[in-house]
């Protein structure tokens, strides 16, 4: 499973809109894994985008083809790192826990890999399936709600209704009812 280095940005600073932080992009980097950022880091995996402190960062810019970073800001961070091309750096305020972002960007991965198996489990069952019934009782399964497929004119051609599916929704019972349309 893949995300954009974006993505992860996003969902790490999308919730507390008054969080200052410095975000220096280079290139949307497509992330596949993340590490906690030590001072023995000497070399850097551009499919990972490593979380920690901007104090934990080489002196010297290591010689990596390109780094993803998320730290937090308990010192300087050098210029260096800022004005590298090769460099997709985002900078948080000192006050924010490196717990609080490190179950972020794992809650985060671990809803990107939920939705991608959910998707997986439906286009299998759409490729081994030779009826509509067998499609839309694995999204029933998948989704935990009831479903149907309707024509333009909104007649339903096919519902879980009946098949395990129940809804006490007024319209639902409308739509499905025998001679409604």
């Amino acid at each position: 499973m893949s995300v954009k280095f974006s993505e992860i940005v996003t969902a790490c600073t999308k919730t507390d809109a008054k969080r200052d932080y410095i975000n220096s992009f280079k290139n949307d980097c497509i992330i596949k894994r993340y590490e906690f950022l030590t001072k023995e880091e000497s070399s850097f995996d551009p499919d990972c985008v490593y979380i920690g402190m901007a104090s934990s960062l080489p002196a010297k810019l290591p010689d990596s083809p390109f780094m993803n970073l998320i730290v937090i800001k308990d010192d300087k961070l050098r210029q260096q790192y800022i004005d590298s091309v090769r460099v997709n750096v985002v900078l948080l305020p000192h006050s924010t826990d490196v717990f609080w972002l490190t179950n972020k960007i794992h809650s985060f991965f671990v809803a990107n890999e939920y939705v991608c198996d959910c998707i997986n489990e439906l286009l299998e069952t759409a490729s081994d399936s030779t009826s509509y019934m067998g499609i839309l009782s694995k999204a029933f399964e998948v989704f935990g709600n009831p479903i149907m497929v309707t024509d333009l004119s909104l007649n339903v051609i096919e519902s879980t209704i009946g098949v395990g599916g129940t809804t006490k929704d007024e319209f639902w019972k409308l739509a499905i009812k025998p001679g409604a349309h």
